[in-house]
């Protein structure tokens, strides 16, 4: 459905996008991860041809984002990251606004956005400025649906929104998907990537990893992923920074009250020790299979191998 080889670009001497290449199938959610200055919304901004392909090879169902760029766009629904509809008008003017722009009507394209219309009907004669910031979010989306696209591009659709409404729009987006809808999302929520078909994980425009959500934490690792439990609040910053003033063996990071330290296979009772020898009280080493935010993270830290 849609393929991306060798993509860089580039805004004056800065390279935003480092040769990236992932191809997806119809029907499948593709997750950007990232967090800001990865290079997710050039990617996006590109594949919906809102800017000149520089470099590499876009391709969806075949066509070329160069030459058959008018046809594309017909098969494109395109959420910026920002909120961008009418603050003035109703969610009913707003929809109404866009279908005149695509040509069709409420009869037409009620089907196409029947799962997400059914959270906004209720609010319908709502100024767009006076909602809510998932219910803004579910507007923007259901506007880049009106014309029943094949392929979705969703720039940080979930960015500020509360924990609730984000489960909701990813619900909304699971249907899409089942109706045979592409979806290629960003978002700097490393949660959001086991929600996803295939990951790209991002930083500073280079591609640290691509595989399914379990094909990237079931690899065989040549480190090994740890948390520990049982450490004081008071003491969790300090224990974190001394741990990371030996970088050259390990890693620390915090995960809400733990401390997930990535180490290799062989240093382990070493960092047990050395823990000892700095807390007086009783704490717990484990052993974690690793989650995304995990995996991230081992390709940041710099005792990885290239």
């Amino acid at each position: 459905m849609l393929r991306i080889k060798n993509f860089s670009k580039t805004y004056g001497d800065k390279l935003v996008v480092d040769n990236f290449s992932i191809e997806c199938n119809k029907g499948e959610i593709v997750g950007l991860i990232g967090p800001d200055g990865a290079g997710k919304t050039t990617i996006l901004r590109t594949i919906a041809t809102l800017q000149k392909l520089e470099n590499g090879v876009i391709e969806i169902d075949g066509m070329d984002v160069k030459c058959d760029f008018l046809d594309i766009r017909k098969r494109l629904g395109y959420m910026p990251g920002q909120f961008s509809l009418y603050k003035d008008m109703t969610i009913y003017e707003n929809l109404q606004f866009f279908m005149d722009l695509h040509g069709t009507s409420f009869d037409d394209c009620k089907m196409a956005i029947a799962p997400i219309y059914k959270y906004l009907e209720p609010f319908k004669n709502r100024k767009a400025g006076k909602l809510s910031g998932g219910m803004k979010q579910k507007l923007a989306l259901c506007c880049a649906l009106v014309d029943n696209p094949s392929l979705l591009l969703l720039d940080e659709p979930t960015t500020g929104v509360d924990p609730v409404s984000r489960n909701e729009f990813w619900n909304i987006l699971e249907t899409y998907k089942q109706q045979g809808t592409t979806i290629f999302v960003s978002t700097p929520y490393m949660d959001e990537a086991s929600r996803c078909d295939i990951i790209a994980l991002l930083n500073n425009g280079k591609t640290l990893d691509i595989g399914s959500p379990d094909q990237l934490v079931t690899m065989q690792y040549k480190y090994h992923f740890l948390v520990i439990n049982g450490i004081a609040v008071n003491d969790i910053y300090r224990i974190k920074k001394l741990i990371n003033n030996k970088k050259e063996l390990w890693y620390a990071y915090l995960a809400g009250k733990s401390i997930r330290i990535i180490i290799p296979l062989n240093l382990q009772d070493k960092l047990y020790y050395f823990l000892r020898s700095l807390l007086n009280y009783q704490f717990e080493i484990m052993s974690v299979i690793p989650e995304i935010e995990d995996i991230f993270m081992y390709h940041l830290i710099a005792f990885k191998d290239d």
